[in-house]
Order: C-alpha cells, then structure tokens, then sequence
C-alpha cells in the first residue's frame, strides 16, 4: 500500500509525522503573539496589540480583587526591542482603593524569555494623590506554559 501523504518515508516515520501533526494541531493554547505569566499569586495574558506589548490580568488573586482588580485588566502597555521593554504600568493601592496609580517602567524579557522584570518610580500617595516622591518598585513574572 503507497501513502501518499508521505510516500517515500519508512511506515514508522510517516506515522511519527502523522502524530506530531494531529498533536501540533492542540498542543496550543495560547497564540503565537500570546503568552502566560504569573506574578505574586496572579495569572497574567501577553498578547501583541499592533506594534504594542500588553499585560492583562487573566486571574487576579483575592487581594487584588478585593480592591477592584478584574480580569481582562491592564497591568502594562509598551514596546519591546530586542528584549528590552519600556512601557507604563497601572496599579492600584490598598491605602486607596479605585485610585488608578501608573508610572513608567524599563525591563527586560530574559532567561530564554521566560521571565519579565520591570522597574519604575512608583508614586507615594497621601491623602490618594501623588505627593511628588516616589519609591522603586520592580516586577517580576515568570512564563507559565499554559493559561
């Protein structure tokens, strides 16, 4: 009997790519432009949006919930050069919850892409607003395989 898919391969071999073929075709949960992290307790989605990198909230952990932290919401929107990240990110303060708190931050995408730090002045509140002073804060996510 002749395969024709593959018809000069040896039977073990053809049935190899048949298999890796139907594997590849669910073995991906995410989309190439898409990947999952995880930082302090919450799952979070990195997806392209034009030339833009964006981090959403996928699974917040209870304490960002609790002050008003959904899923689908915006951690940081930026660009990536050659693995280097420059961007904003929005926060929330637990001394002042639905005040939205953003700065700018520049990072790095390293360990063979598996993990994101970001750091920036993150503004001192008083009274819930910015006082002028800020304090460094740095991120770090590590990549998940799946969401």
């Amino acid at each position: 009997m002749t395969d024709r898919i593959f018809p000069n391969r040896p039977a073990a071999l053809r049935g190899l790519a048949m298999l890796s073929i139907l594997l590849g075709a669910f073995a991906t949960p995410v989309s190439a432009e898409e990947s999952c992290w995880k930082m302090d307790g919450a799952t979070l989605r990195l997806s392209l949006e034009g030339p833009e990198r964006v981090l959403r909230y996928e699974g917040p952990p209870a304490a960002l919930s609790d002050l008003g932290v959904e899923a689908g919401d915006l951690l940081f929107r930026g660009r990536e050069a050659d693995g280097d990240l420059s961007g904003t990110v929005r926060s929330v303060s637990p001394d002042c919850p639905g005040a939205d708190v953003t700065f700018p931050v520049e990072g790095q995408i390293h360990g063979g892409r598996n993990r994101i730090t970001l750091r920036g002045p993150r503004p001192l509140l008083s009274q819930c607003r910015a006082d002028g002073t800020a304090a460094a804060e740095t991120l770090v996510l590590d990549r998940r395989p799946d969401c």
